[in-house]
């Protein structure tokens, strides 16, 4: 993917071609997280959540169109029939400022990316670091990071039951920006994915 792609293009593109990562193995754990050992009160998640508890930035696992424009105005993507946007998220959750989500007319809500605003490399570092470390407290110690995706930081495989995953991209472009991305993918993700 090329450096100065920008943040809508590479949401657009990461919900058309992440699918093909989303089996990509994993290695170590990202260098944010390396220091917290596995045995820490933190590291211990929670058990999965029930199919009622997936839900990323107030969206829902299979909330049906009709449910997630009820919540707030969605805009259809171009290059994607299922795909939609909103820079008003029903769950606000700072720095991230846009999302976009994937309905199937078959499943409902399958995914949700969220991005940050393209920010300061410098400034960046410390709000990835929160994201992950978030992320670290909620579902526990990532699988590891993704070596075969430079953008890739971090991967938490099956946080909410078979199928699902949470993937965390840094995406940096030529002029000195990066922008944070958090893919979720619910447990139904293959299904819509296939459709």
């Amino acid at each position: 993917m090329a450096q100065s792609i920008s943040v809508r293009g590479h949401l657009v593109a990461s919900l058309l071609t992440l699918a093909a990562c989303a089996t990509a193995p994993v290695t170590n754990p990202p260098p944010a997280l390396a220091a917290v050992q596995k045995d820490s009160p933190v590291a211990k998640a929670d058990p999965a959540p029930t199919e009622q508890e997936q839900v990323a930035f107030g969206f829902t696992k299979g909330m049906t169109l009709t449910q997630a424009n009820a919540l707030v105005a969605l805009r259809l993507q171009p290059r994607n029939s299922a795909t939609f946007a909103t820079r008003t998220i029903p769950v606000p959750h700072p720095p991230f400022s846009e999302v976009l989500v994937q309905i199937s007319p078959t499943v409902g809500l399958c995914r949700v990316v969220a991005s940050t605003p393209a920010t300061e490399t410098e400034r960046a570092a410390p709000m990835l670091e929160a994201v992950l470390r978030e992320l670290f407290e909620r579902h526990g110690t990532p699988e590891a990071d993704v070596g075969k995706d430079p953008t890739a930081r971090a991967v938490w495989v099956e946080p909410f039951g078979p199928g699902s995953a949470v993937w965390v991209y840094e995406s940096k472009d030529s002029r000195g920006s990066s922008t944070i991305v958090v893919d979720y993918l619910f447990t139904n993700y293959e299904t819509c994915r296939d459709e």
